[in-house]
């Protein structure tokens, strides 16, 4: 009986002893996944591939100094580029989305540039300094992603340029590539989604379909810049976070803060999920503030604390070179 109480009262402690154990490898576990993933993701979420870093950019290096052209968006479509061009166009930047001057694609001049062993933005004309779309239509007529496909020759051709990567949650930017199409006229055109799934992008094979296998490729990709891009060039931001977004952009590039506001969004998805005052501007934005997909500067930027003269660093040849001919134009006219 004695001996029976013993064998009880052991397997009691032993059991105690390995519940604690098991307790202290999940906590472990626990600890080395929370260097793994983000904590700021659902619990079932992928890597922080996913999201924008925190203090990309040190902030001893913040202000004016910072904006060293070219300024290129190295993220995927419908993840803000429309919202970085109106960002820069307001401040007083060149600025070009999608289109590289008259009648050319940004993607199809950057390939056409590479091909012929010139940097990749030479061929493209009237445009820039800032990029904030450069995939679309390449020579072959397909989509054409340059930020993948060339990524290194960008990075190595402008070392000291400034980067952009756009973040936004996986299902709403899946839902956004699944649903548009570039306007009423092309109706019977296909999705971005299906576009893409048959552009044969290096890391989304032909035919990918489901978010899965989207989120595979934003991801990989995100993780190649952040190898090849060094961290004090790439600006990283979550589009989605509008109280945050405005003012890190301002802090950054000394712009105005008022000149943030996300645009190009899906009509629908917007009305469907824009709440309060936000909603309201977004809505405003998508009736009003309708720019050209090739912007030219100005002489002087908006400011955080006013209109001011750009940073003298700031390469302006492409605006001078404009000015230059519109001075012209203007002469031949009078003197007619």
């Amino acid at each position: 009986m004695i001996n029976a109480v013993k064998r009880r009262w052991q397997w009691f402690f032993s059991a105690i002893a390995a519940t604690s154990i098991l307790s202290s490898l999940r906590n472990s576990m626990s600890l080395a996944r929370s260097s793994f993933y983000d904590n700021n993701d659902p619990e079932s979420s992928p890597p922080s591939c996913f999201r924008a870093r925190e203090d990309s950019v040190p902030r001893l290096m913040r202000g004016t100094s910072y904006l060293n052209p070219p300024v290129i968006n190295l993220g995927m479509p419908k993840i803000g580029s429309t919202s970085l061009q109106h960002f820069f166009a307001c401040a007083g930047y060149g600025a070009s989305h999608w289109w590289c001057g008259r009648g050319t694609h940004c993607a199809r001049c950057i390939q056409d540039s590479v091909k012929h062993g010139l940097p990749p933005f030479q061929k493209c004309k009237g445009s820039g300094p800032m990029y904030s779309q450069i995939d679309g239509s390449g020579m072959g007529g397909k989509m054409y992603f340059p930020q993948v496909e060339l990524l290194d020759e960008i990075v190595r051709a402008y070392p000291n340029a400034t980067f952009f990567l756009t973040f936004r949650s996986m299902d709403g930017w899946y839902r956004s590539i699944s649903k548009w199409k570039p306007n009423k006229i092309n109706k019977n055109m296909k999705s971005l989604k299906d576009r893409m799934a048959g552009a044969n992008i290096t890391g989304l094979p032909v035919g990918s379909d489901g978010l899965e296998s989207f989120a595979d490729f934003f991801c990989n990709h995100v993780r190649r810049v952040r190898e090849v891009v060094p961290r004090d060039r790439l600006v990283e931001i979550d589009i989605e976070d509008q109280r945050r977004t405005g003012p890190l952009l301002s802090d950054i590039f000394d712009i105005d803060e008022e000149c943030w506001i996300q645009t190009n969004a899906n009509p629908k998805l917007l009305r469907n999920n824009a709440t309060g005052e936000n909603g309201d501007r977004l809505s405003e934005t998508l009736r009003t503030n309708v720019i050209s997909d090739t912007v030219r500067g100005k002489a002087k930027i908006r400011g955080k604390g006013g209109v001011m003269r750009k940073n003298p660093t700031y390469d302006a040849s492409i605006e001078a070179s404009l000015l230059q001919k519109k001075k012209k134009t203007a002469q031949k006219l009078r003197s007619g």
